[in-house]
């Protein structure tokens, strides 16, 4: 696989009301490296960060603050006060009524991956369970036996059973496996404990399942199963739980609301179609929503659920990260925590270079073939265009404008390129481009796309930087024979 360098990661805190920056958590570089190639769940099970606060909130753990740890940070101060050894810690959850937290660590192979409970009390890993396949992970709440089951991703290793394992607190035992088609991506428990929502994108031998699923813990019992939302990630209960809140993640986002009891699509809240969206999380009166991008991030939404839109005076602006899938508001509402896992905190930005490109000032192209060599860690990020592959990231953007002499294939690429780049192609004018075609990996980092053009049709050529750093770009340009 192709392995893609994690530098640094922290924990961006904004004020839930107006979106701006309140604090920040840095944890310093994250020791791992994640397969660019797998699908997005995978991905997030080889570099996952979450946090989980307990109590009245003053204390907060989170796993994946450093490769193989745990952290356990004071809120109050934003600094770590504790590291406890979890092997790759991935997402964490906290038992309520009970002094348990309980860490996920999606191991590779996933047949390796363990559950682990930690006692808050003396910080110590007091139970690791082998739990193939374990990733989402949550905790329903006290039950009368003092005991608290624990909900988590399973996949058998011989493929014999496959969805949610329940895990009881006390004993630290299986208790039984929920049966879905396959292990989810989230695993969410009503605040009752009576339901439990799970989303799924997984490639099977039967095709690809994009589908979120409602299961009756009381009868336990699946009650539902949602296939009209496409690429489904973040699931958030609102307070009563009588609505699911989950986020589509495809480049005509939204966030689809649904009632939990009868596992129906209400209504569908349209999001920006600028990045994928992952996490969700709602404020304490259910008035407003919170989601926030799996890849790129840059800006968390916040959405008014009583008018259905987002709201414009929102800041919520965030660094440019690798890696992101958890959002929480503070036990008191009053911080929003972005856990993620990226290089813009160990790798400052390049003052921006005023004179870079744009679609207006795109650099011209006479003729075929053609190759240009830039420095791209200077340029700023664009708006002027939709980027429909790899994260759609903007940044570092490099533009080219050719208006073709005859018809027939032009193939152009990036492969003496230094950095991860994405490559897109237009037509159409600046400000009104249609997409042509758009490429991230062409078997490499580098991309290639090859299109149909039409004599006198005039092509824009948009070259980004998957990451936050750019690098120097090799563009080339040419006639197919």
């Amino acid at each position: 696989p192709t392995l893609m360098p994690v530098d640094g990661n922290g924990v961006s805190i904004l004020d839930p009301r107006s979106g701006g920056s309140i604090g920040r958590i840095d944890f310093g570089p994250a020791g791992r490296s994640f397969d660019r190639a797998a699908p997005r769940g995978a991905v997030a099970a080889q570099a996952g960060i979450d946090i989980e606060f307990i109590g009245d909130g003053t204390i907060a753990y989170v796993a994946g603050c450093q490769g193989g740890v745990v952290c356990v940070v004071d809120t109050t101060s934003n600094e770590v006060i504790e590291t406890i050894a979890v092997p790759e810690a991935t997402l964490l959850t906290s038992t309520p009524g009970t002094p348990l937290v309980y860490v996920s660590s999606s191991a590779a192979p996933f047949h390796q991956s363990t559950v682990s409970a930690i006692d808050t009390r003396t910080e110590a890993v007091i139970a690791t369970l082998p739990a193939p396949g374990a990733f989402a992970i949550d905790a329903g709440p006290l039950r009368e036996d003092g005991s608290s089951p624990i909900y988590v991703s399973y996949l058998a290793e011989d493929f014999s059973s496959r969805g949610i394992a329940v895990i009881d607190s006390m004993t630290n035992e299986f208790e039984r496996i929920i049966e879905l088609p396959s292990s989810p991506t989230e695993v969410v428990v009503s605040p009752d404990g009576s339901l439990l929502y799970a989303s799924l994108v997984a490639a099977t031998p039967n095709g690809r399942i994009e589908e979120v699923y409602a299961v009756d813990l009381v009868r336990n019992e699946l009650i539902g199963v949602i296939s009209a939302i496409v690429n489904p990630f973040g699931i958030a209960f609102s307070s009563d739980g009588r609505r699911v809140y989950v986020a589509s993640s495809k480049f005509d986002n939204f966030l689809a609301v649904v009632d939990a009891d009868t596992a129906q699509v209400m209504d569908q809240i349209p999001l920006p179609s600028t990045h994928n969206i992952y996490a969700v999380a709602l404020s304490d009166d259910d008035r407003r929503a919170f989601v926030a991008p799996y890849f790129g991030a840059g800006r968390i939404f916040a959405i008014d659920l009583e008018t259905a839109t987002v709201d414009g005076s929102f800041s919520g602006q965030v660094p440019e990260v690798l890696l992101a899938i958890d959002l929480e508001l503070s036990p008191d509402g009053r911080s929003l925590y972005f856990p993620f896992l990226g290089d813009s905190l160990s790798e400052p930005s390049p003052t921006p270079d005023p004179d870079a490109p744009t679609c207006g000032t795109a650099e011209s192209i006479g003729s075929l073939p053609y190759f240009d060599g830039v420095d791209t860690r200077s340029f700023s990020t664009t708006t002027e265009a939709n980027v429909s592959c790899g994260n759609g990231s903007g940044r570092r953007a490099m533009w080219y404008a050719y208006t073709a002499t005859a018809s027939g294939m032009i193939t152009t690429e990036t492969s003496g390129s230094d950095y991860d780049t994405i490559l897109s192609v237009y037509s159409g004018s600046c400000g009104a481009l249609a997409e042509v075609a758009c490429n991230d990996d062409h078997g490499t980092l580098q991309s290639e796309v090859a299109f149909a053009a039409q004599a006198g049709t005039t092509y824009y050529f948009l070259v980004t930087s998957y990451g936050n750093s750019g690098g120097t770009l090799g563009f080339f340009a040419s006639p197919n024979p």
